[in-house]
């Protein structure tokens, strides 16, 4: 297992039959012997079957990633079934096989123990793959289960109000992605007034907004997020300095750079770090920080090998950064996430790396010349 792994990350196809064997062997064993010792053998056989499906995504080798995932299925443990259901559809996806997608999808939808988010997983699938039209009927249909759901003591008024936020959420994104701007405020106008997940997540709306150049709704939304200050600070200053109101976008970034965000709000490090990089990161404050979270931890999320990536662009260094953008595309690859980084975090690339750079990074993203959204 450890000679495959270090033959993967050289990216040596000598790995595969050393992980097929792993994977091979494991699976043929009766269910005792795997669950025995703590489940050792279980858990092996996990490690080596995502990490080999893993490296068949990076390889584009998606017919093979599949049969792994397939040969799990019958060995796998119940409450790790969705995790795999979910696995499965990012890989059809990711290998351009969007209709067997929204069809397994939307079986899983139809089952006869399927919950409201099934069918929000459609959704979402249909955005992903950019056909945000598609989901329109879908939404309908989950207004249907909604109110179709039989009262009970089991579910309050607070549930019902949570379903209809997280449809009203749904439907925003959807209009978004479509170009109906205002069809987008007016069904995020309704997840302000129900609350749930969404109401948190409010950059959801306003940097879409942002990015179609409606900067006085966007400023409305961002003064209502107080889910994440520091996130609400970001995009005020990113939207100000569309604006090409410079001072007061300092200010902003300003503001999110002397946050420690350690103690109020780790989940903003995008948005700490990218403020850094709005600033011009003189003294390459932001992009330490970043690799520092490397030096600790070199198979970081993919998101952070992508700042670092922005990070050395900026700074001039496009060897430092081409290398640690390759190793984001390879890390979502890997994960089913996409062949390439989001078009929607070209966004920021494109506001901080010099003009003169960009064509040098250019490739590594999804298709640039669309307007992007924000990742969903």
């Amino acid at each position: 297992m450890l000679q495959a792994q270090q033959l993967a990350r050289n990216y040596n196809d000598q790995a595969i039959p050393l992980y097929r064997k792993v994977v091979d062997g494991l699976v043929a064993l009766p269910p005792a012997r795997r669950n025995a010792a703590n489940r050792r053998l279980y858990n092996l056989m996990m490690a080596a079957a995502l990490n080999l499906q893993g490296y068949y995504n990076i390889r584009d080798r998606y017919d093979d990633a599949l049969q792994i995932l397939a040969q799990l299925q019958p060995v796998i443990d119940e409450d790790e079934r969705a995790m795999l259901d979910g696995l499965t559809v990012e890989v059809l996806l990711q290998a351009g096989r969007s209709d067997e997608a929204f069809a397994k999808l939307r079986a899983l939808a139809e089952a006869p123990d399927a919950e409201l988010g099934d069918w929000g997983q459609l959704v979402m699938g249909y955005i992903r793959a950019g056909q945000p039209a598609q989901a329109l009927p879908v939404l309908e249909k989950m207004a249907q289960v909604i109110d179709g759901t039989p009262a009970s003591p089991e579910r309050t008024a607070e549930n019902e109000r949570s379903d209809l936020s997280y449809l009203a959420g749904l439907r925003g994104i959807a209009l978004l992605e479509m170009g109906d701007v205002e069809g987008g405020i007016a069904a995020f106008e309704d997840v302000v007034k129900l609350g749930g997940a969404y109401a948190s997540n409010l950059h959801l709306l306003y940097g879409r907004l942002i990015h179609h150049g409606r900067y006085a709704e966007a400023q409305r939304f961002i003064d209502l997020d107080r889910a994440r200050p520091v996130r609400a600070e970001f995009w005020r200053g990113v939207s100000q300095q569309h604006m090409g109101h410079t001072a007061k976008a300092r200010q902003a970034f300003d503001s999110v750079v002397s946050t420690d965000v350690t103690e109020s709000d780790r989940s903003s490090i995008m948005e700490y770090i990218l403020a850094h990089y709005y600033l011009g990161d003189p003294e390459a404050e932001g992009l330490e920080i970043i690799l520092s979270v490397l030096r600790e931890e070199p198979s970081a999320p993919w998101l952070i090998f992508y700042l670092a990536g922005i990070g050395w662009a900026l700074r001039g260094d496009l060897r430092a950064a081409k290398s640690n953008l390759q190793l984001a595309v390879t890390q979502r690859k890997s994960i089913a996430e996409g062949r390439k980084l989001p078009r929607q975090y070209w966004f920021f690339a494109r506001d901080i790396v010099p003009a003169d750079r960009q064509d040098e990074i250019r490739r590594f993203f999804d298709d640039t010349s669309a307007i992007p959204g924000v990742l969903i």
